[in-house]
């Protein structure tokens, strides 16, 4: 559950306010990703500024707590966290971003760049210091007036500061739409000794789509064929980025703009799934442009 509020035009000249009060309860094990549950509870104020026509700069600062429910069956490495930090966290954060965007649409784009780049600083008044950072990079080719080539790139990387590890609970994920397509969603990575994906504090995405009319349908760019190639993996904090373990996708699917927003259907095939890895051939996802 949670509430956001933005206003593009808080001051007149285009500086923009957000604030979101949220209240989200995680329970891995209806995917099998482990008997645990997280509950975390946070808000935060976030203010954007315009640097040029296609630039915005941003600041923010929020509060987070959270909760990690373990029992006698939750992982390993869940019961060692809880007897070393406890069960619940607060973490009084800082933020700051910078984002590029040129694109020609940001619903369904034919040209044009998007460069993002966010930090999330847990400072020392919580009860843990780390920091997180993520870069992404989108770029859109016109090809004719029917195709459109895109691309997109992202590495995101999380570290604890001082005395603190990275919080686990912080881990991103991969596999699925949105990261790589064909592998079960989230169960790409590093696995604990119950064979459970774990995730990781670093992660590397890379993906290529070419878009296509489908027959009939030239002119409406709402509802489009693609064929994809993924690429990526996660990695733990004490592990380097070892390109030679990234898991690889590629196939077939359909974009639809639909009015509760953009639906994308995948078919997967993974290229070198490895004994552990998990694979889902059919998936779909709501709301993501890639």
């Amino acid at each position: 559950m949670s509430f956001s509020q933005t206003d593009p035009y808080f001051t007149i000249d285009g500086v923009s306010r957000s604030f979101e009060v949220y209240n989200r309860r995680t329970d891995p094990s209806e995917l099998n990703l482990g008997d645990y549950i997280i509950e975390t509870t946070g808000a935060g104020l976030r203010f954007g500024y315009p640097i040029s026509e296609f630039e915005r700069i941003s600041f923010g600062a929020g509060y987070e707590g959270t909760d990690l429910e373990v029992g006698p069956f939750s992982p390993d490495r869940f019961q060692r966290y809880v007897n070393d930090f406890g069960n619940s966290s607060y973490a009084v954060l800082l933020n700051a971003g910078y984002s590029f965007d040129s694109r020609d649409s940001a619903i369904a784009p034919t040209r044009g760049r998007v460069t993002r780049l966010t930090a999330e600083y847990a400072t020392p008044l919580g009860d843990q210091e780390f920091i997180r950072t993520t870069y992404q990079e989108q770029f859109y080719f016109p090809i004719g007036k029917l195709y459109t080539l895109a691309l997109n790139g992202e590495v995101t990387g999380g570290f604890g500061l001082g005395d603190s590890p990275y919080p686990i609970f912080r881990n991103v994920y991969a596999g699925g739409i949105g990261t790589v397509r064909g592998y079960r969603s989230s169960t790409l990575g590093p696995r604990d000794a119950d064979n459970v994906p774990i995730g990781g504090s670093k992660r590397v995405i890379a993906n290529a789509e070419f878009f296509f009319p489908i027959p009939g349908m030239s002119k409406d760019r709402t509802f489009r064929a693609f064929t994809f190639f993924d690429a990526g993996n996660v990695f733990q904090t004490n592990e380097k980025i070892k390109f030679g373990e990234l898991r690889y996708s590629t196939g077939v699917g359909i974009s639809w703009l639909s009015p509760v927003g953009p639906l994308k259907f995948s078919l997967g095939v993974p290229l070198n799934r490895e004994p552990q890895d998990e694979t889902q051939r059919v998936q779909f996802t709501i709301g993501t442009g890639f």
